[in-house]
């Protein structure tokens, strides 16, 4: 490994300070924000018990408080997470990745939540 590798090595390892390992996952969602209300479609891309990442054609700031509601083939009520915008990258036009960070960790509610990623899409 050249001395470049390594360093762009220890650089990530240092950027992705994340306790709970992310999982994939690939479900409709939708979320609410005071900018633009509510049901707004959503792809929920991967999570963990601390975040999220999601893919928005609207432009979500850092600090932007928001609620994810998100539809399991469970039946049950849909899983409701809240949390605040740590991130946001464009990827292309109207296209944008949003790290989001939950207020609370709940730990049986994202068990649902992972219940059903282990047969679509683990990381």
């Amino acid at each position: 490994m050249t001395p470049d590798n390594q360093e762009k090595n220890l650089q990530h390892l240092k950027a992705d300070r994340r306790i709970f390992d992310r999982f994939g996952v690939s479900f409709p969602a939708k979320f609410k924000d005071s900018r633009y209300g509510s049901g707004i479609g959503i792809a929920l891309h991967d999570v963990s018990a601390q975040g999220a990442k999601i893919i928005t054609n609207n432009h979500l700031y850092c600090n932007d408080r928001v609620t994810l509601e998100i539809n399991l083939p469970d039946g049950q009520n849909p899983l409701v997470l809240t949390g605040g915008v740590v991130w946001s990258k464009s990827t292309e036009a109207n296209s944008w990745d949003i790290g989001v960070k939950f207020d609370n960790i709940r730990f049986m509610q994202l068990a649902r939540l992972y219940k059903f990623s282990e047969n679509i899409n683990f990381v």
